[in-house]
């Protein structure tokens, strides 16, 4: 079998002679909108939940503290608990969804931490919001 290969804007104009496009909206009840798309954007009054929230379980911290870790350049911080971080050398266990600690804009994951009694070593840098689900899009 032979196929006969056209340029795609060949078969782009053979096929609209064949198909009728109509573009237009119609306003439906949500249990009929199954398979439809939505004719515009839709944005909640609100954030829910209201505040930024750990997206992985792991350690609050301050990403500064950790920008320059590395396997081999492991950054110690000292273990601490509470809802707020009294300095950057400090990390406070979180779990996923939990309410991010005041002070902290970045969650290491358990999978990058050394621990050592009261103290966590992280092994990799950390940007600012890693980990972190925000409430609400906010440029950095």
């Amino acid at each position: 079998m032979i196929y006969h290969y056209k340029p795609i804007e060949e078969a782009l104009k053979s096929l609209l002679q064949h198909v009728k496009l109509e573009l237009g909206f119609a306003e439906v009840e949500l249990d009929n909108a199954v398979g439809m798309v939505l004719a515009e954007d839709v944005y909640a009054p609100i954030d829910l939940p209201p505040f930024d929230r750990s997206a992985v379980d792991g350690y609050a911290i301050c990403s500064g503290a950790a920008s320059s870790a590395s396997p081999n350049n492991p950054i110690p911080l000292k273990i601490q608990f509470g809802d707020a971080l009294n300095s950057c050398d400090e990390a406070i266990p979180v779990v996923t969804g939990q309410k991010m600690p005041i002070g902290a804009d970045a969650v290491v994951m358990i999978e990058d931490v050394i621990r050592d009694s009261n103290t966590i070593y992280v092994t990799r840098p950390l940007s600012k919001y890693a980990n972190v689900s925000r409430s609400a899009f906010l440029p950095p």
